[in-house]
């Protein structure tokens, strides 16, 4: 239970996140560096007595994972949490020891990246900058969500609580309050009622900070088809921090349900299915039903998996659990758990999935990204952007399509023009990662372009950045090419003075098109 995620939130989608402030570092311990290494012969001694007592309630910890000074604090904490959970059925080695062991075996530190990324590639974009709401003093946008045209989008921002539409008109936006909130981290459109309006639904942490409190919530923007437009009504409180919310009729009665990611933290967390009653109230109410009780959910995204016309979801669960689930909906309010992915490692930093066809072979693939810098402050080779390819058995077969330090969220689209889907993805590097001695060439945003025979060809679109939660496409001016939006996410050690960045496709051959 070492980790507390950033989103994401998402996010978000998702992320965390993703996230979205999910996640949050420990306090940093004392560094042990006077602990001696250990002697081969001692390692072999140890690692079953490692493996029983750190591997007992998750995945053993790899001692990759960490470079040497990291192992006191990690495990340090390891200890705490066993202390804290007050079993007494394990026999833990002396500590000492296992610093001892994981310094051994890890690596004296992770490899930077030196060579400057050359930013070239056969799309050519023009930028704009969408100013901050007037609440906000620094960009945090957790989410983006197409608006009710294609010339608009909606955003959550994390930390002023605020839920904005924009709607781009020429070069410049105008933008619209919808609602003032906690920390909003996910935002889906429905009709939740069937009154003919469009609705917002909103997954709300409840703290930007991670915390195992009961401020989440799911908030309803029940659309009014009048000024203001949009009328709030919580539909689920007094629970951990919900991390993400999807609506299906899961049970087959006409009414949408939701699926709920409660993230949690440490001691909080489960997905819950809110089944709605068909009372007709005029604010729905809903029976619960816990689906899983881990912590630490990110994203929820649902689709009928085995074609037999009820709605399944796919999660991602982080915290120590770091894998992917398949949640097949056996019609009688139970759902039957298949395993699509597990890192193998408790701090992998899994910060949002996508569900895609992007092999277009008629099944439905996954797109994960893993890359959470709000966990540990390190940027880890084996951060990266994932697809996991169905092949009609699980777990799915996984495909690195790129490394990318502090990958946070990656979606399919065909980018290009040419009949098959790429990847775009985003990175977020805090403050605190920037004020070390890491390269001004790191990158924040890439497309990942779909070559023959499943293989991928890497372009970088920016660098030097602070990065990005979350981003979306649409075609924004409707020439027909998909355009990208990507939020701003900030600190206040670095503030960033727009919400989002609007990167309009203006066609393939680096020459601007004219309309």
């Amino acid at each position: 239970m070492r980790r507390t995620l950033s989103v994401i939130a998402i996010l978000s989608l998702t992320g965390f996140a993703v996230y979205v402030s999910l996640r949050r570092p420990h306090n940093a311990a004392p560094v042990a560096s006077q602990t001696k290494e250990m002697p081969s012969a001692e390692i072999e001694a140890l690692r079953p007595k490692v493996a029983a007592f750190c591997g007992n309630c998750h995945a053993n910890p790899p001692p990759e994972s960490f470079p040497k000074d990291a192992w006191f604090a990690e495990v340090e904490q390891g200890y705490r949490f066993y202390v804290d959970s007050k079993r007494n059925d394990l026999h833990p080695p002396p500590m000492n020891e296992v610093v001892a062991y994981f310094r051994t075996l890890a690596p004296k530190e992770f490899p930077k990246t030196t060579a400057l990324p050359t930013i070239s590639h056969s799309i050519h974009f023009t930028r704009s900058q969408v100013p901050l709401p007037p609440k906000s003093r620094h960009a945090a946008v957790s989410h983006i969500q197409s608006g009710i045209d294609l010339a608009s989008f909606v955003s959550c921002d994390m930390v002023s609580g605020e839920v904005t539409a924009t709607s781009l008109i020429g070069t410049t936006t105008e933008q619209t309050h919808l609602a003032s909130l906690n920390n909003p981290a996910h935002a889906v459109w429905c009709d939740l009622n069937r009154d003919g309006h469009n609705d917002l639904v909103i997954a709300d942490l409840g703290s930007a900070a991670p915390g195992d409190h009961t401020s989440g919530r799911v908030v309803w923007l029940k659309g009014t088809g009048a000024t203001p437009p949009y009328e709030p009504h919580v539909l689920l409180d007094g629970v951990g921090r919900v991390a993400d919310v999807q609506l299906a009729d899961f049970n087959g009665d006409g009414h949408l349900d939701l699926l709920v990611a409660e993230f949690g933290w440490r001691k909080s967390g489960r997905i819950l299915l809110l089944s709605q009653r068909p009372d007709g109230k005029a604010v729905p109410a809903f029976d619960q039903q816990i689906l899983d009780k881990r912590h630490g959910a990110i994203h929820v995204p649902v689709a009928d998996f085995n074609g037999d016309g009820r709605p399944d979801f796919v999660a991602l669960i982080s915290q120590e659990f770091e894998s992917v689930e398949l949640f097949l909906n056996q019609a009688d309010g139970q759902f039957q758990r298949h395993v699509l992915f597990a890192a193998g490692d408790p701090s992998f930093g899994s910060s949002g999935i996508e569900l895609v066809d992007l092999d277009h072979d008629s099944d439905i693939d996954v797109l994960y990204t893993n890359g959470d810098t709000l966990d540990s402050f390190y940027l880890k080779p084996t951060h990266g952007v994932h697809w996991f390819e169905n092949e009609g058995t699980q777990p799915f077969t996984p495909h690195r399509l790129a490394s990318l330090p502090g990958a946070t969220r990656a979606t399919a689209v065909d980018l290009d023009d040419d009949g098959d889907l790429d990847v775009v993805a985003t990175a977020y590097l805090p403050s605190v990662i920037r004020q070390q001695s890491i390269p001004q060439s790191t990158e924040t945003l890439i497309w990942i372009e779909q070559l023959p025979h499943k293989s991928f060809a890497r372009h970088t679109l920016e660098i030097g950045s602070q990065g990005h939660m979350t981003l979306h496409v649409q075609d924004c001016d409707s020439d027909g090419k998909p355009d990208l939006i990507v939020g701003n996410y900030s600190d206040q050690a670095a503030p960033v003075m727009s919400s989002a960045t609007v990167w309009m496709n203006r066609g393939v051959s680096g020459i601007p098109e004219t309309k």
